[in-house]
């Protein structure tokens, strides 16, 4: 219905304005109400809402156009249930309320708008009279419902409406005539006054009630696309934030960020690895907002507490631009998986790996760090002058330092030996390829130059606080929030190791290397990076250690309480039932938190724990062959044999002294008392029978005298 009613509404505008054009018209209804759902447009307000029609000035002419927008049906609320029917027409009645002077006319004429219909209402006339003045349209409309009815209407609904239009609710068509054009003409339905009441603004009017939407703010634009401009509401003060990035400062002159940290300025070492054999590496940053052509920067060692380089002085790095917040890998090249000795390949997943048995303990070797079994590169026929064993079917990736490698470096240990460092060595990064006799070129240092641990602290390797070798067989990262080598130190030999700018890790942990958190990448974010934790922080870049996991304990001690590190589900691992016994059936009650090894021993046997053996069970009763209760079956006697001679009882009263005979029956000795015979027998039962029959009948007559 409605896209009819809008290419009728759009004919009937057309032709409106043809007639307007022609002939003159009335009034003329507003296009933009062509698709309201209200009849009378614009609608009355509600209170509290800034009044629609136009006010008037007194003795001055006074003019406002309603629209009417009539479809050809309707849904309406008639005693509160909707009711559909056909609309036919509506016929305005009269307008109360109007001010002094000003009367209706409508296009059409004779205010009778018919169904698919776009008209108008025309208020006008010349008001004499100050005041408010509140507007009730009262109309009719015909309808068809099956037979055709008048419905009486009122705009805006009242109390007593029976026939409710949308708007529903308290509303209100307000006039107000002013008295002249100097006193503000802010009406607001309910009482109160329309206008701006922002205090920033520039025409604020404190004496407004309602804002009417005029309120003009001054310009809070300085002209910088780097900051945010707002006005502050409480102070009204004007406010231009920058939005730099972390580690850079505005200067508001130029309407520029610019780094003021100067920490953040040139390449450092990232992450050191001294692993088993010649897995060894270093990883550089670039903590700075441009490439670096590493070309321009080398490294080395000082072996074993030398003062001077060792053999073939510092590596150049490679003519290669590294990018802002990116690493650069370089790991030893001993990639001949044929090498031996020194020349052993750096571990490139396919190593086989097993345990060790410790020869002093007869136990295994545990990883103190990994808390775990410790693994060992095994060599071929277990004979540590051969090269490395591999399984070329099976890789795994946690123990691949090669694929980790941007570049390798000194193949040859007797041309250089500047990634052969080992615990005891300092390793440093230079700019240029020499180091400046006074070390100011120094841009890193990794240890002590010019001491060897094994001589100072009797260690072969430097420690930390929990003195455990953080130069030797261990992994350690630059701590995130630590952006800048060590520089150049107060004497090339007295530098000291600040173990606290790294973090340790095991030895062979290879996981970090290619990527590092710092606080130098304007994108780095210090939060709980774990997503199965209930705090976890998706734009986090860096973990906090701030993490908080749900509860995993389900109150068992028996059973390994963890967290699916893929599903985050809670998982209740039990533990281990088999009691190694092959006569039990083992499984584990997770609700009474108990191991149940039940007994599957075949009948008639039961399972000595002890043994895991079935034994047969023992049978009691009389094993003795002589005896007349003999049980074959009976493994184990109970005393109840019966012998011949035995005392017992025949169950005969006219016998004494009975005993177990020699076939094993019981008879007795006859005592002297007769025996009845069977007609004395008889005789006693006869007179035991006449004797009832007698009671009997003494028993009826007592009862027939009872009756009299």
């Amino acid at each position: 219905m409605k896209s009819n009613l809008r290419l009728y509404s759009v004919l009937v505008l057309c032709w409106t304005v043809f007639l307007q054009t022609t002939w003159g018209q009335i009034c003329q209804p507003d296009p933009i109400y062509i698709d309201s759902e209200f009849i009378v447009n614009p609608p009355p307000d509600g209170i509290g809402e800034q009044c629609s029609l136009n006010q008037g000035i007194l003795n001055e002419p006074y003019e406002q156009t309603l629209t009417v927008v009539f479809p050809d049906s309707f849904s309406i609320e008639f005693n509160g249930a909707p009711i559909e029917f056909e609309a036919i027409s509506f016929t305005i009645d009269a307008i109360a309320g109007l001010p002094s002077g000003v009367t209706y006319t409508c296009e059409p004429p004779d205010c009778v708008f018919t169904s698919n219909t776009i008209g108008c209402i025309l208020l006008s006339g010349t008001p004499d009279q100050v005041g408010v003045y509140s507007l009730i349209i009262e109309a009719t409309m015909e309808v068809n419902i099956g037979a055709l009815l008048v419905l009486p209407i009122e705009i805006p609904n009242q109390p007593d409406s029976v026939i409710e239009f949308p708007p529903l609710g308290v509303r209100e068509y307000i006039i107000t005539i002013y008295p002249d054009d100097t006193t503000p003409q802010n009406c607001v339905v309910g009482g109160g006054v329309a206008g701006c009441t922002n205090a920033c603004a520039t025409n604020y009017d404190p004496a407004a009630t309602v804002d009417d939407g005029s309120c003009m703010l001054p310009s809070a634009d300085d002209g910088c696309d780097l900051t945010t401009d707002s006005i502050d509401s409480i102070t009204c003060e004007i406010i231009n934030t920058p939005n730099c990035p972390p580690g850079e400062d505005f200067d508001v002159l130029i309407c520029e960020c610019i780094n003021l940290n100067t920490q953040c300025n040139d390449l450092f070492i990232s992450e050191y690895v001294e692993g088993a054999n010649n897995n060894k590496a270093l990883e550089i940053y670039n903590p700075t907002p441009n490439p670096v052509n590493l070309s321009g920067y080398a490294i080395g060692r000082f072996s074993n507490g030398a003062t001077v380089p060792s053999t073939g002085g510092p590596v150049i790095l490679p003519n290669v631009m590294l990018q802002p917040y990116d690493t650069y890998v370089i790991v030893l090249d001993r990639r001949d998986t044929n090498g031996v000795g020194f020349d052993l390949a750096v571990w490139n997943g396919y190593n086989v790996l097993e345990t060790q048995i410790d020869p002093l303990t007869n136990e295994l070797i545990i990883d103190s760090c990994r808390e775990e079994p410790q693994l060992f590169a095994q060599y071929i026929d277990d004979d540590t002058s051969n090269a490395f064993e591999y399984d070329n079917t099976t890789y795994n990736p946690e123990y691949d330092l090669q694929i980790k490698a941007d570049t390798f470096a000194c193949p040859n240990f007797n041309i250089n030996s500047s990634m052969s460092f080992n615990g005891n060595d300092a390793v440093f990064l230079i700019s240029g390829s020499t180091i400046a006799p006074d070390g100011s070129n120094l841009i890193d240092v990794v240890g002590v130059i010019g001491e060897d641990p094994q001589n100072t602290i009797g260690q072969p390797a430097w420690i930390d606080n929990l003195g455990r070798w953080v130069t030797r067989d261990a992994t350690i990262v630059r701590r995130a929030d630590i952006q800048e080598g060590t520089g150049i130190v107060a004497t090339i030999f007295g530098d000291t190791l600040a173990y606290s700018d790294w973090i340790y890790y095991c030895n062979n942990d290879f996981t970090n290397l290619g990527f590092h958190a710092c606080s130098c990448d304007p994108n780095f974010l210090m939060g709980c990076t774990d997503p199965c934790a209930t705090n976890y922080d998706p734009t986090a870049t860096e973990d906090d250690g701030s993490c908080v996991l749900p509860s995993v304990d389900d109150g068992c001690d028996l059973t390994t309480d963890s967290i699916d590190p893929t599903t985050c589900a809670v998982v209740n691992t039990p533990p281990d039932v088999d009691d190694g016994c092959p006569n039990t059936d083992d499984s584990f009650d997770a609700v009474n938190c108990e191991i149940l090894n039940v007994s599957n021993c075949p009948s008639g046997t039961v399972l000595e724990a002890d043994v895991c053996t079935c034994m047969p069970v023992d049978v009691v009763g009389c094993t003795d062959m002589d005896a007349c209760n003999f049980d074959p079956a009976a493994t184990m006697d109970n005393g109840s044999c019966i012998y011949t001679g035995a005392s017992c009882d025949d169950g005969n009263s006219f016998t004494d002294d009975d005993t177990i005979q020699a076939d094993c029956s019981c008879a007795g000795i006859p005592n002297g008392e007769e025996v009845p015979t069977v007609g004395e027998w008889g005789l006693i039962i006869l007179a035991l029978l006449l004797l009832n029959i007698a009671v009997l009948g003494i028993r009826q007559r007592e009862i027939r005298t009872e009756r009299v």
